[in-house]
């Protein structure tokens, strides 16, 4: 069946097969109300129809003339039956429904007044003139009721057409753009990393404007202003704001961003300066608009992607180990003793599997949003492995503010949550710290044990390379070191900033 016409009458057995049972159904009652002599020629003539209307023909005008004909003939032979002829009228009602869905309202309640008045001819033929009105009546009631099945089947096929080729639109709009970005992207020097970009773009405002303080910011998810990059480090007290300057970051009518520049007295700044800063600005609006709305897409796929992963874990693998779990506690039971001890150490290591495996599908559900904070999203994070592990947890959040943008909210998530698990499953550690501290675009992150301390780097590890990679991609700085007193700390620097702890 080709896209964009869809029917359901289109499958040939279904349709075929329903129709021999209404013949056969028919020809019976008319045998059975008459004689065989009677019901012979209509039930040859009804045969060739129905052969005839399985026959597969291409095009939708094509399948249309077919359903009209067939109408026809059905018609003309019920005519021609006389009263009994009521018996084979549910042959009509499937073609007049697929002349419908196959073309629309109008030719829907063309083909159920063509399908009367070919019976209503076959009557004027066949029937004595004194029994014409009485004749008449049937096909005039049958007519209405094939009209409405008709149309019926025209509103049918709009609807689905009209639901497909919204769809259709759609997707074939997100492929469009899609491809183009792919295009794009693979030919863009700098990339499309929002903080990489806002970054440059800092740098080239410092060399303009030199000794001033720079920042960029985005909106967040609650629609706010929030810094992305840069230093908003607090106005002395005596600063009146005559040094402060604000360019929009513009695409078209779009704001996307804005640069806020200030500059002390002792430096002062100069209207060649300020203009060279606007044409900054100008040219790197397009760059950041592309750079955020692609950050958003790339969220938004990440997000759908690990909360499959997540529904198929759940779905399939660790619904079978917990299979094998079950079956070896009914083993434990049945075998002797002494066999029965190296079972159950087998059913606490898949115990172990299969909370690991929750966990798992707990931290690629978890995650950021317009309503959880990276706070929030953390916090529930180490509070679940407290509760399945022997680690004593101690959080310190700190807040203040606005939000990071949600990227970065997201890669300091993922990072914190790579050294949890590290933590829980080879650090031995008794106790668990997590800090965290924002004050867009600055942010400070640091998660502590009291474990066995730094073992040597397996060479297929990814976790420490994944965590520096991501620090790296908002611009922080990642460092791992032994902790005093025994133990790891892992601390990611967002902005320069430096914490401070006893933990």
């Amino acid at each position: 069946m080709a896209v964009g016409s869809p029917t359901i009458v289109e499958g040939r057995l279904p349709p075929l097969a329903l129709r021999g049972l209404l013949l056969v159904l028919g020809t019976a009652a008319l045998v059975g109300l008459s004689s065989p002599d009677v019901a012979l020629g209509p039930g040859l003539a009804l045969t060739i129809v129905v052969a005839f209307a399985a026959i597969p023909v291409p095009g939708t005008t094509a399948r249309v003339l077919q359903s009209v004909a067939e109408l026809t003939v059905v018609g003309m032979v019920i005519g021609s039956v006389g009263p009994l002829g009521f018996l084979f009228v549910p042959l009509l009602l499937l073609p007049a429904f697929a002349v419908g869905q196959r073309g629309g309202l109008a030719l829907g309640a063309v083909g159920g007044v063509v399908a009367g008045l070919a019976w209503s001819l076959a009557v004027l033929s066949t029937t004595p003139t004194s029994g014409l009105t009485d004749g008449l009546i049937q096909p005039g009631l049958w007519t209405v009721i094939l009209v409405v099945t008709g149309v019926i089947g025209g509103w049918v096929k709009r609807l689905t057409t009209r639901t497909q080729t919204a769809s259709d639109t759609a997707y074939s709009d997100a492929f469009r753009l899609l491809t183009e970005l792919q295009q794009v992207a693979r030919n863009l020097s700098l990339g499309l990393d929002p903080t990489t970009l806002a970054s440059g773009l800092l740098d080239e405002v410092g060399a303009t404007v030199p000794g001033s303080r720079r920042s960029l910011s985005v909106r967040n998810g609650e629609g706010r202003l929030a810094p992305l990059v840069g230093d908003v480090s607090p106005r002395p007290a005596d600063d009146d704001g005559s040094g402060h300057h604000a360019f929009p970051v513009t695409m078209g009518e779009q704001t996307v961003a804005v640069l806020d520049l200030h500059v002390d007295d002792d430096h002062g700044v100069d209207a060649a300066q300020l203009r060279r800063v606007g044409d900054l600005v100008t040219e790197s609006g397009p760059m950041l608009a592309a750079a955020l709305l692609f950050d958003d897409v790339r969220q938004l796929a990440t997000v759908d992607e690990r909360l499959r992963l997540a529904r198929e874990i759940h779905d399939g693998i660790a619904q079978e180990v917990a299979s094998v779990g079950y079956l070896l506690d009914d083993l434990a039971a049945r075998v002797p003793a002494e066999d029965a001890a190296e079972v159950r150490s087998v059913r606490d290591h898949v115990r172990r599997v299969v909370g690991e495996l929750r966990l798992s599908i707990f931290d690629l559900r978890s995650g950021v949003d317009d309503s959880i904070g990276l706070g929030t999203a953390l916090s529930e994070h180490v509070q679940r492995v407290g509760q399945q592990s022997d680690l004593v947890v101690h959080i310190v959040l700190d807040e203040n503010g606005d939000r990071l943008p949600a990227g970065t909210e997201v890669e300091l998530l993922r990072i914190a949550q790579e050294a949890v698990n590290n933590v829980r499953r080879h650090a031995q550690a008794g106790n668990l710290w997590v800090e965290v501290t924002v004050d867009a675009p600055r942010a400070w992150l640091r998660i502590a044990d009291d474990g066995i301390g730094l073992q040597p780097a397996r060479p297929q590890a990814m976790g420490l390379r994944g965590m520096r990679e991501r620090a790296m991609r908002i611009g922080g700085d990642l460092t791992v070191a032994a902790r005093p007193g025994g133990g790891t700390v892992v601390e990611v620097s967002l902005g320069g900033w430096e914490g401070d702890s006893d933990a």
